[in-house]
């Protein structure tokens, strides 16, 4: 029955319908896809054979007597007046064929006795709310004699006593996702999927109209509408004094009834019940919500420019006082012309929005008081001030268009660095060299990012870049603490200068990122930690997810998969929140390759499948790679070697949109292990001899798979000096591999310690496909590995961080508030923490925490 995403169960209860027969009533708020599923069941009807009556209620038609019916009996009017006089003579008058009163019962009987000569198979009316009153009272009865046809009704309206209800909602999240096309913009799509709320028809329509106002309506303002949208979500019929006080609604979006009640001068919210009788908007206290994120944009719409400004000027008056940030935003929006005075009212706040995390409100706050601002340095600054702001929100090509209006002339040095950071296709070269000779260490840092980013997705040496940045930086703090001594992490902390106290978190971030990328897993995620937790205390969400997604790779790299899904998912969580895709996506790429290692195949398609399609709209290169490599580590994980590798091999590839050669060399490991064909062992050698020193870890790993049989306790001995047990899944990747070739060698005995060894840490960590799979090749030398309750049962570190918190005594809102998280998040990590410890209340936690030796 159609291909309509979401909809399954729909679609089966309406076909239930079509066999079964009987009556169902279709109804939702409209843009839901009544009509759509309507369609659905009478393609599917027409499919098997069965005959069709339809019809759709006009409202200009709804004060006629059986105007419904008869464009539903349209096609059988032959057999209307072939009916015999009783009961004939009732449908026949209801259509004005003859004279008489004609009650409802009357008309139905005739239906029925029409239904057994005609055999209309299926009867659809779609917009019941507007069919007459004559004619809803007709088929009701009809569906009430029980005659068998099925009867589908479709409506917005209340439903039918008697006759079975399907309502229909909102699409889900996913559904609404797939329905948009891929090539959306980032920014445009999700825009569209927050205003549309789930509703199909919002989903189709924003899209067109969206391109046709251009980018400018992305930053600000509200949502355009088609002429389908704004019949759909509009308000209608409204007394002047509720229609007056929607409109202010509409144009303050803090949702404070008290605020549009002073700017209408009304007294109470009575002004307002035919709009809430109506269903655009709820009251609930001093709260007022409309009721769809477009019903507010419709009711912006209808009004005039004088009506709008009129509103703007009464609600920054009212509020002037208690919100002027607020207020400000009311007063620039009539406001024609240039003036600098509100110019600088209003960058300095959409620069408190953007210390908030609201970034989106910051850029456009930014784009229009650069609106607002004569021609010369005040604008390009705040321009430049846009762009990377739209930038962080994935609004590239927004950020390409201010850049535009930007003038070179009118911008410092360090202005043109900030715009050279910001625009596309910069060499790596001209990045590099720029950042070799910046003064400002967070904006070198920034180029050097930017470089090695470019320089792997050209099939270059980030590496080698990374390397250069973390050695040659100018400025360098270090720890309040001092100097890490781990051997490790020393290259990511030294530099010129050895300043004591807190580095900025930022600054912290792009080291970690630097760091990441030569292979220091260490060194990153330990500057990450520490950004983290910087960012943690200065309440900066929209950072916060960055890094996150950033250290929860980290993690990943060094084995510490329980914090790095952690950090995973609430990476995932703020990104979606502050309107971070892109950012998100890199988050999910973790959890897929986590979910792989764990043998989870639903969540890590779930993730690697967002990721995937965020990653399209934009080409982020990187985060395609990193999907395919955790679909490969699935698939590798699952005994599918082939499908692995076509997998592994696609961020080879320079004409895939996955191609990202850094990326791609890290799973090296894993491609290698893949690859079951003397050719495909031959395209890995290539990728080695290519490789350079990037990726030491999977080279090293890669060189052992591939070394021959003669060679394995030489070759085993040259990737154990690399693959240290500080990093743990490596080296029980490492470990097993070994073991399995010297028991293939007839060397059972010698290869139970590599095995067994390896088979433990796949079972501390959770690896459970790697686990077994050690597991059997133990059993294949007549051992079987022990699974240690003690390394199952242990708390990750972030559930041991709560259970000493609860063991102190405190609540799970003011946890919460102490480590930044929701108290949800809380109560989910005491459903781990309280089995694991063997307790049922928090009182016994503090006890257990010190019998465990915690």
């Amino acid at each position: 029955m159609g291909t309509l995403i979401g909809r399954e169960d729909e679609l089966a209860r309406l076909d239930e319908v079509l066999r079964a027969g009987g009556a169902l009533m279709v109804r939702g708020p409209r843009g839901c896809g009544v009509s759509a599923l309507l369609d659905g069941a009478v393609e599917k009807a027409g499919a098997r054979g069965l005959g069709v009556l339809r019809a759709v209620g006009v409202e200009a038609e709804s004060g006629f007597p059986y105007a419904g019916l008869h464009a539903l009996l349209r096609p059988l009017r032959r057999a209307v007046e072939a009916l015999p006089a009783e009961p004939g003579e009732a449908l026949r008058a209801s259509f004005g064929f003859s004279e008489g009163v004609v009650p409802a019962d009357e008309v139905a009987a005739a239906l029925v006795a029409l239904a057994r000569d005609a055999e209309p198979g299926v009867v659809c009316v779609d917009d019941w709310q507007w069919v007459d009153a004559e004619s809803r009272a007709a088929i009701s009865a009809f569906i009430g004699a029980g005659v068998g046809v099925p009867v589908l009704l479709g409506g917005h309206g209340d439903g039918v006593a008697g006759v079975d209800e399907l309502v229909v909602g909102p699409l889900d999240p996913v559904s609404a996702a797939a329905l948009l096309d891929d090539t959306l913009p980032l920014l445009v799509r999700e825009r569209v999927l927050r205003e549309a709320a789930g509703r199909p028809l919002a989903l189709m329509e924003l899209p067109a109209a969206y391109a046709a106002v251009g980018d400018g309506v992305l930053l600000g303002s509200w949502a355009p509408l088609t002429p389908a949208l704004e019949e759909a979500f509009g308000a209608e019929d409204l007394p002047s004094a509720c229609a007056h006080a929607l409109l202010l609604a509409a144009l303050d979006d803090a949702e404070r009834l008290h605020d549009v009640l002073a700017a209408a001068g009304a007294a109470t919210a009575d002004v307002l019940a035919p709009a809430v009788a109506a269903g655009l908007v709820e009251v609930d206290g001093d709260r007022l919500r409309f009721a769809h994120p477009l019903t507010r944009s419709a009711v912006r719409h209808a009004a005039s420019p004088a009506a709008r400004a009129a509103g703007h000027a009464a609600l920054a008056a009212g509020i002037a006082a208690r919100d002027p940030d607020r207020a400000v935003w009311h007063r620039v929006v009539g406001a024609p012309g240039t003036d600098e005075g509100l110019a600088s009212e209003l960058e300095a706040v959409a620069l408190r929005s953007r210390d908030r995390g609201d970034y989106e409100r910051a850029a456009a706050g930014l784009r229009r008081a650069a609106n607002l601002t004569p021609a010369g340095p005040e604008r390009s600054r705040r321009l430049l001030l846009a762009a990377e702001l739209a930038a962080e929100i994935g609004g590239v090509d927004v950020a390409t268009r201010l850049l535009e209006d930007v003038v070179p002339a009118h911008v410092d040095d360090t202005g043109r660095v900030r715009a050279l950071v910001l625009r596309p296709r910069v060499s790596p070269g001209t990045l590099a060299a720029t950042a070799r000779t910046c003064v400002d260490p967070e904006l070198a840092l920034r180029l050097w990012w930017r470089a090695t980013t470019e320089t792997q997705a050209s099939a270059g040496d980030g590496a080698a870049l990374a390397h250069e940045a973390l050695v040659s930086a100018p400025t360098l703090t270090v720890a309040a603490d001092g100097r890490p001594t781990d051997r490790s992490v020393s290259l990511a902390y030294r530099g010129k200068s050895t300043t004591r106290g807190a580095e900025q978190p930022v600054a912290l971030a792009l080291r970690g990122y630097l760091a990441l990328v030569t292979g220091d897993l260490r060194g990153a995620a330990a500057l990450l930690e520490r950004a983290v937790h910087e960012l943690r205390a200065q309440r900066r969400r929209t950072r916060l997810g960055q890094v996150l997604a950033l250290a929860a790779h980290a993690r990943l790299g060094v084995s510490d998969l329980d914090r790095a899904w952690e950090d995973g998912l609430e990476s995932a969580a703020l990104c979606r929140q502050v309107r971070q895709p892109l950012w998100g996506a890199l988050a999910r790429t973790a959890l897929a390759r986590i979910a792989a290692l764990r043998g989870d195949e639903d969540a890590a398609e779930e993730h690697a499948g967002e990721a995937e399609r965020i990653a399209l709209r934009v080409k982020g290169a990187s985060v395609l790679a990193a999907v395919q490599q955790a679909r490969g580590a699935l698939a590798l994980g699952a005994g599918r070697p082939g499908e692995a590798f076509a997998h592994l091999r696609r961020p080879f590839d320079p004409t895939d949109p996955a191609y990202d050669l850094g990326t791609a060399l890290t799973a090296l490991d894993d491609l290698a292990e893949s690859a079951t064909t003397d050719e495909e062992r031959a395209f890995v050698r290539d990728q080695l001899a290519a490789a350079g020193d990037r990726a030491a870890l999977a080279q090293a790993h890669a060189t052992l798979v591939l070394a021959e049989d003669g060679d394995a306790d030489a070759a085993f001995e040259r990737a154990a000096a690399v693959i240290g047990e500080d990093v743990p899944l490596a080296h029980a990747r490492m470990l097993l591999v070994h073991g399995m070739r010297v028991r293939r060698n007839r060397r059972p005995a010698d290869s139970r310690t590599p095995l067994r060894a390896a088979a433990a840490t796949f079972e501390r960590l959770g690896a459970k496909p790697w686990a077994e799979k050690a597991q059997r090749e133990l059993a294949a030398t007549a051992e079987t590995a022990h699974r240690s309750e003690a390394t199952v049962d242990r708390l990750t570190p972030r559930e041991l961080e709560i259970a000493r918190l609860v063991a102190r005594g405190l609540t799970n809102p003011a946890i919460a508030a102490d480590l930044a998280l929701s108290p949800r998040t809380v109560g989910h990590h005491l459903g781990k923490i309280f089995p694991k410890l063997d307790v049922s209340s928090r009182a016994n936690v503090g006890a257990a925490l010190e019998r465990l030796g915690y």
